[in-house]
């Protein structure tokens, strides 16, 4: 119902966007702290403005990430710009096994690391990016296990470093996957 975090990595930038009350709770490494939602959305449409990228990636990023992103633009009443050109980036979600879903951002190529490692046919045994991490790097998320969401939550109202850490660990390995 409302996204608290969002990592944004590459080799100069690495940041994660979060909620939180940096007055009252204190400081967050590796963080940038918002009072609000909108507030982040709107940063987090500036930096991809900044950071200029030609490619944007991570992990089933189309399928969840841009399209949990897209709703809350719209919620917000943001344009849904983020791309070289003044027009509304679009996805378009497939939900045929066979089809890969796309998204037109301007002038930006998004790649989805899940969807790339599979079709090179690099066999595993499921395609999430613990697997994958495990497999190709030999490490994986620092927060592990069926219930990640519960515990993510848990850990925002108790312990919000961990969140960041977890967050922009999760961005640096599709990052390293990708490179390797």
């Amino acid at each position: 119902s409302e996204i608290i975090s969002i990592s944004l990595y590459t080799e100069n930038y690495k940041k994660v966007l979060i909620i939180y009350d940096e007055k009252k709770k204190g400081k967050l490494k590796n963080a940038m702290c918002f009072e609000n939602e909108k507030a982040m959305l709107e940063y987090f449409k500036e930096q991809i403005h900044e950071i200029d990228p030609d490619i944007i990636t991570g992990w089933n990023v189309i399928d969840f990430d841009f399209l949990v992103i897209r709703e809350r633009f719209k919620e917000h009443k943001i344009p849904f710009v983020l791309g070289r050109a003044e027009w509304e980036s679009s996805l378009k979600i497939q939900q045929d096994f066979f089809k890969e879903s796309t998204a037109d951002i301007a002038g930006r190529q998004v790649l989805d690391g899940m969807a790339m490692l599979r079709s090179s046919f690099i066999a595993l045994e499921d395609y999430k990016l613990e697997t994958a991490a495990q497999s190709i790097l030999g490490r994986g998320k620092l927060i592990k296990g069926d219930n990640r969401g519960t515990e993510v939550m848990k850990l925002y109202k108790t312990d919000p470093q961990k969140v960041v850490d977890y967050n922009l660990e999760d961005a640096k390995l599709v990052y390293d996957i990708l490179e390797k």
